[in-house]
């Protein structure tokens, strides 16, 4: 079992490192600033705080990849918008 888990974490990350440079062009138009959600986090002890952290990263990091490669796959299916994007 954790051999096949392994191979699948390892396609995994080849399929996001063949896909890196689309995520790096793609993923500021997803990534948000929410100043109510950091003063919330500041406001907890420091444990919390760095939990809270880690967690909101991990999910904004999540998201932000995840809706790159959706618009990364609607992109490419124009030959235009693949060309003015990613100069392909």
């Amino acid at each position: 079992f954790f051999i096949e888990a392994f191979k699948l974490f390892i396609i995994f990350l080849l399929f996001i490192f063949f896909n890196l440079i689309y995520i790096y062009i793609l993923h500021i138009a997803f990534v948000i600033q929410l100043p109510q959600v950091g003063s919330f986090i500041l406001q907890q002890n420091a444990i919390t705080s760095v939990t809270i952290q880690i967690l909101y990263a991990t999910v904004l990091t999540i998201f932000s990849i995840s809706l790159s490669l959706v618009v990364y796959k609607i992109i490419v299916m124009s030959s235009w918008l693949k060309r003015l994007f990613f100069g392909e």
